[in-house]
């Protein structure tokens, strides 16, 4: 029998690894902070929400830890409205955390040290992407009245506008093994043009299997409408399904 990855890889030190320790230490609880302190005062017309998404282990990883291409999703937004604002964190809770947390110690190696994982252990419902855990850290994005939590290569998990995680979410009527991951090049978000560069995988019977191919377009101003615009241009619907359009920062804005 395969020998499990707890059993054979170790436990990374933190304090030996600057990305686990310091300025760099993840963030270790869940947090609410209902009415911030205001040095100044803030505009009256300002009422929304400023999301980031980030990496955040919540257990000390096994065999290796590569920052900033690995560890659990964290959520922190700030809420601004009547001019008060408020604060909230929140880890998006993949079904690979939930087990973990169940466990109580990291169950997947790291992406350079990938290893067997007891099945028994995940649960009924295991993520996608074994052995590599599904860490939907990429980026949070709000698409269609959803906040989606993204992974780079696997469904993307969904969460409230309250930062709870609902679960993986899934387009529908769209392929579950599509894949789109994207790269803005330019001079921003808000000034001068850029181009997009996207990957597209899918399953097609018709042409002997998976198949992948580029794109790239152009994004006038640099705007994520224009980078949205881009990355649809020329996919036929039902074709594949897009995971994520990622553009500069891991942050989503939406009214309060």
């Amino acid at each position: 029998m395969a020998e499990a990855a707890q059993d054979r890889l170790r436990i990374v030190d933190p304090a030996a690894n600057p990305y686990l320790s310091g300025r760099y230490a993840p963030v270790d609880r869940e947090t609410d902070a209902d009415d911030l302190q205001v040095e100044g005062t803030l505009p009256a017309d300002i009422d929304g929400v400023f999301m980031r998404n980030g990496p955040n282990p919540k257990f000390p990883p096994l065999g290796s830890y590569s920052y900033p291409l690995e560890g659990d999703g964290m959520i922190h937004a700030v809420w601004i409205g009547g001019g008060k604002a408020r604060y909230r964190n929140r880890w998006v809770w993949t079904n690979g955390l939930r087990a973990e947390e169940r466990a109580g110690r990291a169950l997947y190696g790291g992406i350079m040290t990938p290893a067997f994982v007891d099945q028994g252990l995940l649960g009924p419902d295991p993520d996608p992407g074994w052995p590599i855990k599904l860490d939907a850290f990429i980026n949070i994005v709000r698409h269609a009245d959803r906040y989606l939590a993204l992974e780079e290569g696997t469904p993307p998990y969904e969460v409230s506008p309250e930062l709870e995680t609902t679960g993986r979410y899934y387009s529908p009527g769209l392929l579950h093994t599509g894949l789109v991951v994207a790269g803005a090049r330019g001079a921003g978000l808000t000034q001068g043009d850029g181009h997009l560069t996207i990957m597209v995988c899918e399953n097609s019977e018709e042409r002997g299997g998976r198949r992948c191919h580029r794109r790239r377009r152009g994004v006038a101003g640099g705007t994520a409408a224009g980078a949205v615009r881009a990355a649809g241009g020329g996919v036929r619907a039902g074709q594949v399904e897009v995971h994520h359009v990622r553009l500069y920062r891991r942050a989503a804005f939406g009214a309060g």
